[in-house]
């Protein structure tokens, strides 16, 4: 019944012009299934610049399992990346206009239409829609180059540009997942309270 209501609930899109710049969120995983994120605020308040953070961790343990095995596994561990941005840039991008690049078409257009014919591609859209909705968070995704992509770095634990990010003002933060029980109930998402960002 949540699950409907949520659905039924009419969506407030800005159309007009906001005195802020959006947030800017990348998103990346390897084949191996680690991810690297990137959040950068240009229009932090002086007191909480620089507004650059990244996370970087492998996938929970769980979702091992709940994947389809695929030559393509990559795949499905962009979009759950792109998932894992929004709840652990929870506190930033609630209530904010987001600008999210992935680097990866099937992620990308999973999310964009909000389905897909693979199961394990449809609920991780759905997850990912359910927290945008759930912070009210207006996001934009767009899907750019593998070299464009600056959460490539964090993805990778060996990437030689580790110690530029941090030279570039950027501050590590703790990786959040949804649950498994979220995985298998979407509607849960929707009571999720932004999770803390912790600095690690």
């Amino acid at each position: 019944a949540l699950l409907v209501g949520w659905l039924a609930r009419p969506r407030r899109l800005r159309v007009s012009a906001t005195p802020r710049c959006p947030v800017l969120v990348y998103s990346d995983a390897t084949g191996l299934g680690h991810i690297g994120l990137v959040f950068v605020d240009l229009d932090a308040p002086p007191s909480a610049r620089p507004a650059r953070y990244f996370a970087s961790g492998p996938c929970p343990a769980w979702l091992l399992s709940r994947l389809r095995p695929s030559e393509n596994l990559v795949n499905q561990h962009e979009a759950f990346a792109a998932v894992c941005a929004i709840l652990t840039f929870a506190p930033l991008v609630k209530g904010r206009q987001t600008r999210l690049f992935v680097d990866n078409e099937s992620a990308f257009y999973s999310i964009l239409k909000g389905s897909s014919r693979h199961p394990e591609m449809w609920s991780l859209s759905r997850m990912f829609h359910g927290l945008t909705s759930a912070f009210e968070v207006e996001v934009y995704v767009e899907c750019v180059d593998s070299d464009d992509n600056i959460a490539d770095i964090p993805s990778r634990p060996d990437h030689p540009d580790w110690r530029a990010l941090r030279g570039m003002g950027f501050q590590q933060v703790l990786l959040c997942f949804p649950s498994e029980e979220e995985w298998d109930d979407a509607s849960q998402l929707l009571l999720r309270a932004p999770p803390p960002l912790i600095f690690t």
